[in-house]
């Protein structure tokens, strides 16, 4: 299983244009948060660039179900974004993948997703120790129904997170019958976790520059070899 993160340069943004697929550059036409659109210029190239690393050629023909989880022929991949970083994971099996930032313990938004023992754990934690665990868990839920194909709100109230982490160990977990590998970690003040249907031996961690991105992104695109 690869893991790829990157970091987000937005001087570089302008240089991008040309490189996006026709769906990003419909979807940019939507949006005017600055956020939300640099998540969406380097989200589409991150793809095109694992999806090149990872042998595809384009045009790229990737697909989605009702949830907007992404298929493509010959492989999964799985992206997640937050604040200036970018997660993408790749394999040969349905994978998931969610990237969030430390910050406060929300208790709105855990009475409204988590399930009744995970707040009444969360309530016993230091105020720090509360936030990890709250982001800690809420990538772990995130991450599971990227995985299946499905919403947040599908497991609302119901799915049950470890309640401790072991970071960048490789864990097995049975969710509704269902045996499922996951391993999770931290980047700068972000938590993270990937989860895959089938056992993985082992996997790889790479951190994209923002020039490596655009290199090979834009070799294709002017018709030089990858």
């Amino acid at each position: 299983m690869n893991l790829y993160f990157l970091k987000i340069d937005p001087n570089l943004r302008k240089v991008c244009r040309g490189l996006l697929s026709t769906r990003a550059v419909n979807r940019l036409k939507k949006i005017s948060h600055p956020l939300k659109r640099l998540h969406v210029i380097y989200g589409d190239l991150f793809i095109q660039y694992v999806l090149l690393e990872k042998g595809h050629n384009p045009p790229f023909n990737i697909r989605t179900n009702q949830w907007g989880k992404p298929f493509i022929t010959g492989g999964y991949f799985n992206l997640s974004h937050s604040g200036e970083w970018i997660l993408c994971v790749y394999h040969s099996a349905e994978v998931g993948a969610d990237i969030e930032s430390y910050r406060y313990f929300n208790h709105n938004l855990a009475d409204y997703f988590f399930t009744k023992e995970e707040v009444k754990y969360a309530t016993k934690l230091s105020p720090i120790s509360q936030q990890i665990y709250y982001i800690d868990t809420w990538t772990f839920k995130e991450c599971y129904v990227k995985t299946i194909g499905k919403s947040i709100f599908n497991v609302k109230q119901q799915l049950i997170a470890p309640f401790e982490r072991l970071y960048e160990v490789k864990q097995a977990v049975k969710i509704n019958k269902e045996k499922l590998y996951y391993v999770c970690g931290t980047m700068d003040s972000y938590s993270w976790c990937v989860m895959c249907k089938a056992d993985f031996s082992h996997y790889n961690k790479k951190i994209v520059t923002n020039q490596e991105l655009v290199e090979k992104v834009r070799q294709v695109h002017t018709g030089g070899k990858v």
